[in-house]
């Protein structure tokens, strides 16, 4: 369906107003009221040149085209899209029974960014080349949080709620291969735990609040052996053992540790 025939309804009831209002003014001589005429007259023709002179119930499907002759609105059931000057597409809106999204798209490039909520998600999306690059919002199980992907769609990095547990915060930093290089995260005893990563994705080191409260570091070889502990103990001591020695019970004559350094009590 066009609009183009609204403009023909509406010229012709302009001049059927103007006919009457013609008609009005020749019987009579009062010129304030032939000015206050003709003010209307100019008012309906302006009127029916913007095509408000009708309803405005419209029923899908529809199409709007611009002087140019380009599609620039088209609603259907369930859509509605739009399109710039030169008819390129440049949104949509899309409703369905649960829910629906608006959709940005980029008229120079292969990127767009859309927003919605169907369902129990709700979510913020920019996709370049047909690929979500950026993840915003709430997923199925209502936990929160934003991604970042690369091109081929590997996790880059993150921010947000653990998918396990009472929803604990996490952030996760990728390499540009999408693997996996650093964490932070709440461990099982409760208190917050950094872990980074060698290129083969082996834990390597990790800073972590004990069970007691105290602070702890850990070096770990690339076999995933500690090397290095170092931290407070129970006793509020600062101690750090190397390995591998230091991790044995006792070697030589006194039985001491082989690689061992404790700081003495007050």
């Amino acid at each position: 369906m066009r609009f183009r025939f609204l403009g023909v309804i509406a010229t012709l009831l302009a001049l059927a107003q103007f006919m009457d209002a013609s008609a009005q003014a020749v019987s009579c001589p009062d010129d304030r009221k032939l000015r206050e005429l003709e003010r209307r007259v100019k008012e309906l023709e302006e009127r029916a040149a913007k095509g408000r002179l009708l309803g405005s119930r419209v029923y899908a499907p529809f199409e709007v085209i611009n002087e140019a002759g380009y599609q620039v609105f088209v609603v259907e059931e369930g859509m509605a899209r739009f399109a710039n000057a030169s008819g390129t597409p440049a949104a949509r809106v899309v409703m369905s029974e649960k829910g629906g999204y608006f959709q940005g798209l980029s008229t120079t490039a292969k990127v767009q960014a859309t927003i919605g909520a169907v369902d129990s998600k709700a979510n913020v999306f920019v996709t370049e080349n047909d690929q979500h690059r950026i993840n915003l919002g709430r997923n199925d199980q209502g936990r929160y949080g934003l991604r970042v992907y690369d091109q081929a769609g590997k996790p880059l990095a993150g921010i947000g709620q653990a998918s396990g547990g009472p929803g604990d915060g996490v952030v996760t930093i990728g390499d540009a291969k999408g693997n996996q290089r650093a964490a932070m995260f709440v461990g099982a005893d409760g208190g917050g735990m950094l872990q980074v990563l060698n290129a083969a994705g082996q834990p390597v080191g990790s800073l972590y609040a004990s069970k007691a409260g105290n602070g702890r570091m850990e070096l770990f070889n690339n076999a995933g052996l500690v090397m290095v502990q170092a931290g407070v103990n129970e006793y509020n001591v600062g101690v750090v053992r190397a390995g591998p020695a230091g991790f044995h019970p006792g070697v030589g004559i006194l039985g001491l540790p082989g690689s061992f350094i404790s700081g003495k009590a007050e």
